[in-house]
């Protein structure tokens, strides 16, 4: 093989699930069933992307791809992006790979080990072509082979869920996703909701983040910190006018929840989540680790998307430098991964804020068109 270094997977069932119009596939799945152990390959776009080349200054001064209703700007040339890095099925690709024995009785990661891999995707699926497996039958053979490890990582997923929202939270953000014509009107906007297809994924996700931030004490984190009294005390406010009872004096993340079930008897958990959501302060990259508040993890770190956030693509590098013991390139990485933490989470806030521009004027578009007519 031209990988003689490369652990050789391409024989197990790896597949990918993704939104309906995802161009770049990063993360692909397996599950051991016989002995418990999930695998999670990520793309690796570390081998294509040389530190200080062209290519990489260019990814490091965008950050992260940017995702239109209509469109995307890649972080990297689509040639990598939706092509040789990407997990497309049946090709054979560069993977970095976590394999994760799971103690199935503690809920809890027993050991993990990270390597370099090659692998194939067996089939491309969508979250909505999992769902819908998950609710009729399998009608092909190879469906039936996949279904036969997805149903019990499935049910697996779920119980290490309840487990981490006893510490982490639950918040059903919906994301609005807009359908624009070819002259960029607005023709349809739908909810993509949190369905079992993604909680499967987001579980494997988490599990591969958390392992990598095992791996060292000052680097790369994704810290999200507490919120502060004052944000506390105005969503106390806001929560009394609509009735609802939030006395956050004792343990925050008990209080939270009760708000949220009040909100739910009340038939406006959207809306309270939102607001909760809205009080919190924004997740952050850091070079020292403080924990991550929303999920309830003690370290976390971005690991499973380096084709479309930078953070990940310098997180593969710096973990290559420990695991193949190269002091001196861990140590530079070091010195300059404080000043990448704040470039790019400076990157994040204006590549977030362009996507809503773009979607609040494509709103307005519409809301002009569409004066004195009365809707629901």
């Amino acid at each position: 093989s031209f990988y003689p270094n490369r652990i050789d997977l391409t024989h197990l069932d790896f597949i990918t699930i993704d939104p309906k119009s995802a161009k770049d596939f990063d993360d692909a799945i397996y599950f051991d069933t016989k002995k418990s152990i999930l695998y999670v390959a990520i793309a690796d776009v570390t081998s294509y992307v040389f530190p200080y080349s062209a290519l990489d200054n260019e990814a490091k001064r965008r950050g992260f791809s940017i995702y239109f209703p209509h469109k995307s700007i890649p972080m990297l040339p689509r040639k990598l992006s939706e092509n040789l890095c990407s997990l497309k099925p049946n090709e054979d690709r560069l993977a970095f790979v976590f394999k994760i024995y799971i103690d199935e009785k503690h809920l809890r990661i027993k050991r993990f080990e990270l390597f370099e891999a090659i692998v194939k995707s067996k089939k491309r699926y969508t979250y909505e072509d999992v769902d819908y497996i998950f609710e009729n039958v399998p009608s092909t053979k190879e469906d039936k082979n996949i279904f036969s490890f997805l149903v019990l990582l499935s049910k697996l997923t779920q119980k290490i869920r309840a487990k981490r929202l006893q510490k982490g939270f639950d918040f059903s953000n919906a994301q609005i996703r807009l359908e624009l014509d070819k002259d960029l009107n607005l023709i349809a906007s739908y909810k993509e909701e949190q369905t079992l297809s993604h909680k499967i994924i987001e579980e494997c996700m988490l599990l591969a983040n958390k392992s990598a931030a095992t791996f060292f004490d000052k680097g790369i984190f994704r810290v999200h910190l507490p919120p502060d009294f004052k944000s506390l005390n105005n969503l106390k406010k806001e929560l009394q006018e609509i009735g609802i009872e939030f006395d956050f004096y004792n343990d925050i993340h008990e209080s939270i929840k009760n708000v949220q079930i009040q909100a739910k008897d009340l038939h406006i958990q959207d809306q309270v989540d939102m607001l909760i959501i809205r009080s919190l302060k924004r997740a952050e990259y850091s070079y020292n680790n403080s924990s991550h508040f929303g999920l309830g993890f003690e370290r976390y770190t971005h690991f499973t998307s380096p084709i479309r956030r930078y953070s990940d693509l310098i997180l593969h590098r710096f973990l290559k430098t420990i695991i193949f013991y190269s002091k001196k390139e861990t140590a530079y990485l070091k010195s300059i991964l404080p000043f990448i933490c704040e470039d790019i989470t400076k990157l994040e806030e204006e590549a977030t804020k362009v996507e809503w521009d773009y979607e609040d004027r494509v709103y307005a578009r519409w809301a002009e068109k569409n004066i004195n007519n009365i809707y629901e």
